[in-house]
Protein backbone atom coordinates (compact mmCIF):
# COMPACT_ATOMS: atom_id res chain seq x y z
CA UNK A 1 0.00 0.00 0.00
CA UNK A 2 2.66 2.38 0.34
CA UNK A 3 4.54 1.68 -2.40
CA UNK A 4 1.17 2.45 -4.49
CA UNK A 5 0.88 5.58 -2.25
CA UNK A 6 4.64 6.71 -3.11
CA UNK A 7 4.26 6.30 -6.42
CA UNK A 8 0.87 7.96 -7.02
CA UNK A 9 2.32 10.64 -5.27
CA UNK A 10 5.22 10.73 -7.41
CA UNK A 11 2.67 10.86 -11.19
CA UNK A 12 0.58 13.73 -9.22
CA UNK A 13 4.16 15.46 -8.73
CA UNK A 14 4.83 15.29 -12.10
CA UNK A 15 1.63 16.01 -13.38
CA UNK A 16 1.54 18.88 -11.63
CA UNK A 17 4.69 20.13 -12.67
CA UNK A 18 4.29 19.58 -16.45
CA UNK A 19 1.15 21.59 -16.16
CA UNK A 20 2.34 24.09 -14.35
CA UNK A 21 5.50 24.87 -16.05
CA UNK A 22 4.92 23.69 -19.44
CA UNK A 23 1.37 24.09 -20.11
CA UNK A 24 0.48 27.11 -18.24
CA UNK A 25 3.82 29.04 -18.11
CA UNK A 26 1.65 32.19 -19.27
CA UNK A 27 -0.75 32.55 -16.52
CA UNK A 28 0.15 34.66 -13.79
CA UNK A 29 0.20 32.90 -9.80
CA UNK A 30 -2.13 33.95 -7.20
CA UNK A 31 -5.11 34.92 -9.52
CA UNK A 32 -7.14 31.50 -9.22
CA UNK A 33 -6.17 30.41 -12.88
CA UNK A 34 -4.60 26.89 -13.66
CA UNK A 35 -1.08 27.78 -12.71
CA UNK A 36 -2.14 28.11 -8.79
CA UNK A 37 -3.90 24.59 -9.18
CA UNK A 38 -1.54 23.01 -10.64
CA UNK A 39 0.99 24.19 -7.79
CA UNK A 40 -1.20 22.87 -5.26
CA UNK A 41 -1.25 19.49 -7.31
CA UNK A 42 2.68 19.48 -6.76
CA UNK A 43 2.23 20.15 -3.12
CA UNK A 44 -0.61 17.72 -2.87
CA UNK A 45 1.63 14.84 -4.68
CA UNK A 46 4.80 15.42 -2.29
CA UNK A 47 2.62 15.10 0.66
CA UNK A 48 1.22 12.08 -0.61
CA UNK A 49 4.62 10.80 -1.54
CA UNK A 50 6.33 11.70 1.78
CA UNK A 51 3.22 9.65 3.02
CA UNK A 52 3.64 6.53 0.95
CA UNK A 53 7.19 6.55 2.09
CA UNK A 54 6.34 6.67 5.40
CA UNK A 55 3.97 3.58 5.43
CA UNK A 56 6.23 1.24 3.18
CA UNK A 57 9.96 2.07 5.02
CA UNK A 58 7.28 1.04 8.11
CA UNK A 59 6.22 -2.35 6.81
CA UNK A 60 9.76 -2.96 4.90
CA UNK A 61 11.20 -2.38 9.04
CA UNK A 62 8.01 -4.84 10.10
CA UNK A 63 8.77 -7.29 7.39
CA UNK A 64 12.36 -7.38 8.77
CA UNK A 65 13.88 -6.05 5.18
CA UNK A 66 15.62 -3.30 6.71
CA UNK A 67 18.07 -2.09 9.56
CA UNK A 68 16.62 0.73 11.20
CA UNK A 69 19.94 2.49 10.22
CA UNK A 70 18.92 1.62 6.20
CA UNK A 71 15.16 2.98 6.86
CA UNK A 72 15.48 5.92 8.88
CA UNK A 73 16.71 8.18 5.47
CA UNK A 74 13.05 7.43 4.20
CA UNK A 75 11.37 8.18 7.66
CA UNK A 76 13.41 11.18 8.04
CA UNK A 77 13.76 12.96 4.44
CA UNK A 78 10.80 15.35 4.30
CA UNK A 79 10.39 16.70 7.41
CA UNK A 80 14.26 17.36 7.59
CA UNK A 81 14.07 18.61 3.82
CA UNK A 82 12.17 21.76 5.37
CA UNK A 83 14.49 22.07 8.13
CA UNK A 84 17.52 21.53 6.47
CA UNK A 85 16.80 23.99 3.93
CA UNK A 86 15.81 26.49 6.60
CA UNK A 87 18.76 26.39 7.43
CA UNK A 88 21.12 26.41 4.72
CA UNK A 89 19.15 29.19 3.41
CA UNK A 90 20.16 31.52 6.61
CA UNK A 91 23.69 30.78 5.48
CA UNK A 92 23.19 31.65 1.83
CA UNK A 93 22.58 28.65 -0.35
CA UNK A 94 19.64 28.64 -2.68
CA UNK A 95 16.50 27.11 -1.22
CA UNK A 96 16.50 24.51 -4.75
CA UNK A 97 19.97 23.68 -3.83
CA UNK A 98 18.95 23.02 -0.25
CA UNK A 99 16.34 20.55 -0.50
CA UNK A 100 17.42 18.96 -3.60
CA UNK A 101 20.45 17.93 -1.28
CA UNK A 102 18.01 16.37 1.13
CA UNK A 103 16.30 14.39 -1.36
CA UNK A 104 19.39 12.71 -1.95
CA UNK A 105 19.15 11.33 1.28
CA UNK A 106 15.33 9.92 0.49
CA UNK A 107 17.17 8.30 -2.80
CA UNK A 108 19.76 6.89 -0.29
CA UNK A 109 16.57 5.30 1.45
CA UNK A 110 14.94 3.68 -1.95
CA UNK A 111 18.75 2.47 -3.11
CA UNK A 112 19.45 0.78 0.36
CA UNK A 113 15.62 -0.83 0.55
CA UNK A 114 16.72 -1.91 -3.57
CA UNK A 115 19.84 -3.24 -2.56
CA UNK A 116 18.00 -4.92 0.29
CA UNK A 117 15.62 -6.79 -1.97
CA UNK A 118 18.04 -7.54 -4.18
CA UNK A 119 20.30 -9.37 -1.73
CA UNK A 120 17.20 -11.10 -0.50
CA UNK A 121 16.32 -12.12 -3.54
CA UNK A 122 19.31 -13.66 -4.69
CA UNK A 123 19.55 -15.46 -1.39
CA UNK A 124 16.42 -17.63 -2.05
CA UNK A 125 17.37 -17.95 -5.45
CA UNK A 126 20.59 -19.68 -4.01
CA UNK A 127 18.77 -21.75 -1.56
CA UNK A 128 16.22 -22.93 -4.22
CA UNK A 129 19.37 -23.75 -6.54
CA UNK A 130 20.84 -25.97 -3.74
CA UNK A 131 17.91 -27.61 -2.88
Amino acid sequence: MGFVLAALGLLVMIAGNVAEFWAFTDDAYGRGTLRDYSWMAFGLGMIILYGGTVLFAVAALAARMLSRLAALPLLIWFPMGFVLSGLLQLVGVPEGLAFSGINGLCGLGWVLLGYALLSNNKAVERGAAAA
